[in-house]
Formats: C-alpha cells, structure tokens, sequence
C-alpha cells in the first residue's frame, strides 16, 4: 500500500479513510440538492454527471475504507474499537447482502487474526472461508458457532457435513491448478454490463466443451445475453437464447464429465454446463453455462461438466444481479445484467470446431 502514513500504522490509516468517505458522502448530498435546484435541464445534466462521477469515487473510497479497517484490526486486534465495530457490520453487508464475497472475505480473513468468542461471528467468519475453500478454518469456525444460542447457527450443519467430501476435491483442485500455470490454457475477456471478468479455459479436461465455447464467442453468440438465472450464494447462468434452461444452440454435446478422472472440482469461480439429466447425463447444454459463487457438491458430479474458472474479476461476477431472493423466489421488477462481448485468447494452434450433437 502506497500511502503517505505508510504500511505499519492501520489505526491512523483507518480514521484518515473515514474521514476521506464522510467527506465523499457530503459531496453527493450537495450534488443532490444542486440537482434538484438546477434551472435548466443542460446544467441539471451537467450535475447529474458530476454525482456519478463522485459516487464512483465514494464507492473506491468505501473499499478503501473496509481495507483500512482490516489492516488495523490486523496490527491491533481490539475488540469493541471504531475499526472492530465496522468490519463486523461490513462483515455482515458484504457476505449476506450484496455478497461481496471477494470484499467479505478480506473482512472475515483480518477477524480471525484473534480467537472469535461470539458464535454469531464465528459462523459469518467461517461462512466465508467456506465459500473460499478454506475447510479447515471454516469447519473449526462453524463447529464452535453450533455451541451457541443463535438464530442462523441451524443453516451451519449442511455445510459442515459436505467439507468432508469436499476437502479432498479441493486438494486435487489444488494440484491441477499448478499444473495449469504451465499448460498455456485458453482464456475468456468476458465483458458485462457490471464490467470484464477473465475466464481459463479447461481444454486438458473437457477439449470438446471448450472448442464449443470458443467458436460461440468468436461468433458472437453471447453478444447480449442475460444472466437469466442468478440465485444466491448459488449461481450465475447465461449462454440461453431464450433466457432459459431450455434454450440451446440447436445442439447438445457430449458430456465430459462422465470421465471420473478426467472430472475436475467444482469451487468458488467455476465455469460449467449442466446435463441434460436425462439417461445417465450423456449430455451437456450445448451453450448455457453457470459459475459458481461458492463451493457446489452436485456439480462435483457427473450432472455438471466444469470446464473453466474465473481467474480475474471475481468481484464483477459477485455483482451480478440477483433473479431470486433468499426465499427462491423470483425478484420482482428484476432487471438482468447482460454479456457485452466475449473476447478469447492464448488459443493453441488447432482449429476449435466442437462434435455436435443434434436432437433426434
């Protein structure tokens, strides 16, 4: 961190980016009343212009703010301190709300520098180290939040009784991704109305998926598509034509997940394409995909086919609108985000025509 007060003083770092985010907030309160007040409509829009651009900067500044807040709590682990109190709020805005799970993380992360004695946090600070794969921290978390007296501690045993299964797939997760530094994979510039995200392409394990995936980019296939199904701490679909999970190309593919061996995990990032469910799941959607917010056991199976992970932007991909609430129900006046444009790269050098298969 390039700052003026230097890296070992998180305390005073913290008051200055508070201050800076009050300062920021009362400039939009006045904009906003500029607004209000303009007497025509060319210096209403000039001021209109003038708040976006300072709610951007508050926003930056808002982040700023919770890294300011962590690094303090990191230097000075002191409970019931102005710092303390905010990550814990952030903390819970950022991991039950907007799912900022990239941000909530960082949050969750600079908590545990000292034992949690509170059982409402311990089961919010190893939610999210659920969500980012860190079993052990979050099994450890979430077995001492079930010894408490709190409303949500009943949606802990689920996620407790997968980390068994799921700690061994990640180690192997773990593996392939080190040999995927050296492999000179495929990748995906994925841009959206909520800004770019970058995509690794899995052609060592699902070659046929990916050619698919490729050739549909470079025709601009996904060119203005919705995430039409974005459930929470779930998934993020697009890829339909029709904004649905019956919307294909005209085609299905063969289903490589069907190779245990060849099968890679499931995690926070992943990019996969669901079976068609029917007969053994021979099949896969021939251009519907979904990444995952966090850890999906089902999909560690044979009814998904995971062939890529998002390697940047991963806030991006959080951001995404929500088409359902908490309650599985769908969000009324839900406006999708949509895929601009999809742009791939790092090709090999073979031609990327995928084996179709076409309904009978």
């Amino acid at each position: 961190m390039s700052d003026a007060l230097g890296q070992d003083d998180g305390v005073a770092l913290f008051s200055k980016r508070l201050s800076d985010w009050r300062d920021a907030i009362v400039e939009l309160q006045l904009l906003r009343q500029e607004y209000y007040l303009a007497g025509t409509l060319d210096e209403a829009n000039e001021i209109r212009k003038k708040y976006d651009a300072a709610k951007a900067t508050g926003n930056e500044k808002i982040k700023e703010l919770k890294l300011a807040a962590a690094q303090a709590f990191r230097e000075k682990p002191r409970e019931g301190t102005d710092y303390h109190n905010f990550l814990l709020n952030c903390l819970i805005f950022d991991l039950e709300q907007t799912e900022d799970q990239t941000m909530a993380y960082e949050l969750a992360k600079a908590l545990n520098t000292r034992p949690i004695t509170r059982p409402d946090v311990a089961r919010r600070v190893g939610m999210s180290h659920f969500l980012n794969s860190d079993f052990d921290t979050a099994a450890k978390l979430m077995k001492y939040a079930t010894s408490g007296n709190d409303d949500g501690m009943g949606t802990l045993k689920p996620y407790l009784d997968l980390i068994p299964r799921l700690k061994p797939l990640w180690a192997e997760e773990v593996k392939r991704r080190e040999k995927d530094k050296t492999a000179k994979l495929p990748r995906a510039v994925v841009t959206t109305t909520k800004g770019k995200f970058v995509i690794e392409l899995f052609e060592d394990e699902a070659p046929n998926l990916v050619k698919n995936f490729v050739k549909l980019a470079q025709q601009g296939f996904f060119d203005d598509m919705a995430f039409f199904n974005v459930m929470p701490f779930q998934f993020a679909a697009s890829g339909s034509p029709n904004a649905s999970f019956s919307g294909s190309p005209g085609y299905f593919l063969k289903n490589e997940a069907l190779d245990p061996t060849k099968r890679r995990g499931n995690f926070r990032g992943t990019i996969c394409a669901p079976a068609t469910k029917e007969n053994g799941n021979p099949y896969v959607a021939g251009s519907i995909f979904m990444i995952m917010f966090g850890p999906y056991s089902v999909a560690n199976t044979s009814m998904y086919c995971n062939f890529g992970r998002v390697i940047d932007g991963m806030d991006v991909v959080d951001s995404i609108n929500r088409s359902h609430g908490m309650d599985g129900k769908q969000v009324e006046g839900f406006k999708p985000d949509k895929i601009l444009k999809i742009e791939v790269q790092n090709l090999r050098d073979h031609d990327y025509e995928p084996e179709i298969i076409r309904p009978e």
